[in-house]
């Protein structure tokens, strides 16, 4: 059976590219969306049944658990460029990431890729490119295995753009389908 990778942030902009990818690498994919309603054409991506749409909060821990329940693999994509009410720089960047490194550690997963930013640095006056710092760090004490997107790499290779996605396949050795 392929193996499955949880992807969180699925519908959004470097999500639906990088679902994309990961289906024609040949994954099962549970897409992790607020809306799953709204993000139905993820599913063409993949070969009918490959694409899972899952209703999830990374702001919440049952929710997260359950979309990593018998995945080998996940992607870390949630973001916002403005925080606002609940979608707080705090909440996304950091909360989420340091929830899904230590749910994914407990689950078992052998592999996670973190979506970044460039300038990304706990100590950075932009509050943005702070809370990216900061989920970076969670993420090192949570999930020590992770691989980092849009810092200064992806996937082991040097990028300029945060939202390249090419080898991704190589992030998962030993974890792929």
């Amino acid at each position: 059976m392929k193996k499955l990778v949880t992807v969180f942030g699925a519908s959004g902009m470097v999500g639906r590219h990088t679902v994309r990818t990961l289906a024609q690498a040949g994954w099962r994919i549970r897409a992790v969306c607020r809306h799953p309603n709204l993000a139905n054409y993820l599913l063409p991506a993949g070969v009918p049944g490959q694409i899972q749409l899952f209703k999830g909060s990374v702001r919440d821990d049952d929710s997260v658990a359950r979309a990593l329940e018998g995945a080998d693999a996940a992607v870390n994509l949630t973001g916002v460029l403005y925080s606002r009410g609940e979608q707080s720089f705090e909440a996304l960047h950091v909360d989420a990431a340091r929830r899904i490194g230590r749910l994914a550690r407990e689950a078992g997963i052998k592999a996670l890729v973190n979506m970044s930013a460039i300038g990304a640095d706990a100590d950075a006056d932009s509050s943005y490119a702070g809370s990216k710092g900061r989920g970076e760090k969670v993420l090192r004490e949570s999930f020590p295995r992770r691989r980092f997107c849009g810092r200064r790499w992806c996937s082991g290779r040097k990028t300029n753009s945060s939202t390249s996605s090419p080898g991704l396949g190589a992030d998962f050795a030993g974890a792929g389908p």
